[in-house]
């Protein structure tokens, strides 16, 4: 998973990653590598005692009692710093809404535009691969910042039994390079054509 984030990280720096959402259920801590950590406890912890958790409510199996929540009376002294302060990441607590409710699903309308207003869009599926639609929108929208013109055809989804970490070294630096050599010129733009022959992308 290292890896992969790393891999992730050179094509969009400006975005925070991490490792999954409870990651090895928070056993393990935190790894080098991650952002933040999504987590329900941080490390792992004495069976009867809760200062690694980072949520209130848990199964009977995974924490004594369900933990916290259901062990202490009701109060307003109770927090989470102990399990939080062991992380060197910020932490998103996993998982902490799970209570049987009846929703107002009117609600809904409330929160989605604040959600969704400041999302960058999600990639073209132009390729017909995963990895390279995240990498061709982003080097896409590179070029037509910088006033290139940028056309793609053919389909990439051969692809599919190539390494992540492949395609984006293969695809990501040949337009990295091209949006490079477009610095200088005039009337500048890329065309990038996909051709399968003998059973080859």
């Amino acid at each position: 998973m290292a890896r992969f984030v790393a891999d992730f990280r050179q094509l969009a720096p400006h975005v925070l990653f991490t490792f999954g959402s409870n990651y090895y259920l928070g056993y393990q801590g935190v790894k080098p590598g991650m952002d933040y950590f999504t987590t329900c406890r941080v490390g792992g912890e004495a069976w009867g005692t809760y200062d690694t958790h980072t949520r209130g409510s848990f199964s009977f199996a995974d924490a004594k009692t369900g933990g916290m929540l259901n062990t202490e009376y009701p109060n307003t002294q109770m927090t989470l710093k102990a399990g939080c302060s062991k992380s060197s990441v910020p932490v998103i607590s996993h998982e902490t809404g799970q209570f049987q409710i009846y929703p107002d699903f009117d609600e809904i309308k409330k929160y989605t535009s604040e959600l969704t207003s400041s999302l960058p869009a999600a990639p073209v599926a132009i390729s017909g691969n995963n990895i390279a639609d995240i990498i061709l929108s982003n080097r896409m929208d590179t070029a037509r910042e910088r006033g290139n013109r940028f056309n793609y055809e053919g389909s990439l989804a051969g692809l599919s039994e190539m390494p992540a970490t492949d395609i984006f070294s293969i695809l990501a630096n040949a337009l990295d390079n091209a949006l490079e050599a477009c610095e200088n010129i005039e009337d500048p733009y890329i065309d990038v054509k996909a051709v399968c022959t003998r059973n080859f992308t």
